[in-house]
């Protein structure tokens, strides 16, 4: 930092001091409010109980077949909005052969 820029940044703190003394109950506000909310979220942190709950355990899956509550191909369908990205092309062309789905896109 160049002398200017701090003798710019004294001049500038010192009139923020000059107009925050001037108007005291707004100073007082200011501060009150910046001290009260940190201090209620710790009141609400400590007030609050934290329930925990866990951890769950889910039957595997095997990736090369469908789940059992997707068996019936005709009522789903996959849809996808178009992209020139070779590799989004892909995986529908994957998703749409190996899963034997229709595909709206």
């Amino acid at each position: 930092m160049d002398l200017l820029t701090l003798n710019q940044f004294s001049v500038l703190l010192w009139k923020n001091f000059t107009l925050k003394r001037r108007q005291f109950f707004t100073l007082t506000l200011e501060v009150l409010t910046a001290l009260v909310f940190p201090v209620m979220i710790l009141l609400f942190r400590t007030l609050t109980a934290i329930k925990v709950v866990g951890p769950y355990n889910y039957t595997s899956h095997p990736i090369n077949t469908l789940p059992s509550y997707l068996k019936n191909s005709e009522e789903w369908e996959l849809t996808y909005v178009p992209s020139n990205i070779d590799v989004v092309t892909e995986i529908t062309e994957n998703m749409k052969r190996n899963l034997n789905i229709s595909v709206k896109g």
